[in-house]
């Protein structure tokens, strides 16, 4: 992920570099949160439901695929990264209600 951060803060993008850093550190910061609410939620007893596509296997597929698609598009690894910075941390924010509503009377 920082590799990703890295390529994509030395291309020259429309964007600036903080924006990528920001974007880079939500990925990051979702990452982990993912994988520590999914033993959290384990540890409690609590059931998430069906599982999602912010699951350890699909991120690191979305990195590799568009590492394999910047030899034709340079640019797309900003895909992996919106996605990476987006889905996880929705997803977090998600089972965070799911957990509150459980835990209510």
């Amino acid at each position: 992920m920082i590799g990703l951060i890295i390529y994509l803060v030395r291309l020259p993008f429309p964007l600036p570099p903080w924006i990528i850093l920001v974007f880079g550190a939500l990925a990051l910061i979702g990452s982990n949160l993912i994988s520590y609410s999914s033993a959290r939620a384990e540890c409690l007893g609590i059931d998430l439901g069906k599982p999602t596509l912010a699951s350890k296997g699909t991120r690191t597929s979305v990195m590799i695929l568009c590492a394999w698609g910047s030899l034709l598009w340079p640019k797309i690894p900003i895909l992996a990264l919106l996605y990476l910075a987006i889905h996880p941390n929705a997803v977090v924010v998600r089972r965070l209600v799911r957990a509150f509503e459980v835990s209510q009377p």
